[in-house]
């Protein structure tokens, strides 16, 4: 049941191997999307430097989706319905490589029945995140079959002062745009 009360359809699982993205490329577009939480709306000038980071540091350009800067309804940046869209109009653009979480929150879950599965599985690309992130990442591991990434969110690790910490950003490098052969966890 839903928050609603209202039976969920059932989520058709993947079986079989996962499907590793394209390595991330300086140049690359970047969606920036907010699974749960509107909490870049209230911090506007943590997510400007999130933003900056992110571009600056692995040399793409960021595509914030524009629901980010809307304060939205309490703890929810849009319904769930709303939020899956968002997800994947930027799985739909083949000019977007990639897709950041501004942070975690307690509901990306949500949006899990909401996915276009098939879509999903046509398409797939870097997805970053953590906290509240990892039930949309493992949700979408296990419907469509993508590797995901368990790392870091705009607005905090992006989002730090003055920088990200540099062993941070070169994990990530390594894992989403460099040779993973014998990558150390």
């Amino acid at each position: 049941r839903n928050g609603a009360g209202m039976m969920a359809r059932p989520l058709p699982l993947l079986a079989g191997s996962l499907s590793r993205p394209p390595r991330l490329r300086p140049g690359d577009r970047v969606g920036v999307f907010a699974p749960s939480l509107p909490i870049a709306a209230h911090y506007p000038d943590r997510l400007a430097q999130g933003l900056a980071a992110l571009a600056r540091t692995l040399a793409v350009e960021v595509v914030p989706a524009g629901h980010i800067h809307d304060p939205g309804r309490g703890f929810l940046a849009g319904s769930p319905a709303a939020r899956a869209r968002i997800f994947e109009d930027m799985v739909r653009d083949p000019s977007i490589r990639a897709i950041f979480c501004t942070l975690g929150g307690f509901n990306s879950a949500e949006i899990l029945p909401h996915l276009d599965v098939d879509l999903l599985r046509t398409a797939p690309k870097i997805l970053v995140g953590y906290s509240d992130a990892t039930a949309l990442l493992l949700g979408v591991q296990a419907l469509a079959g993508w590797v995901t990434f368990h790392g870091p969110a705009v607005m905090t690790q992006f989002g730090e002062h003055p920088e990200p910490m540099p062993w941070t950003l070169d994990s990530l490098r390594q894992a989403i745009a460099g040779d993973t052969t014998g990558i150390r966890l």
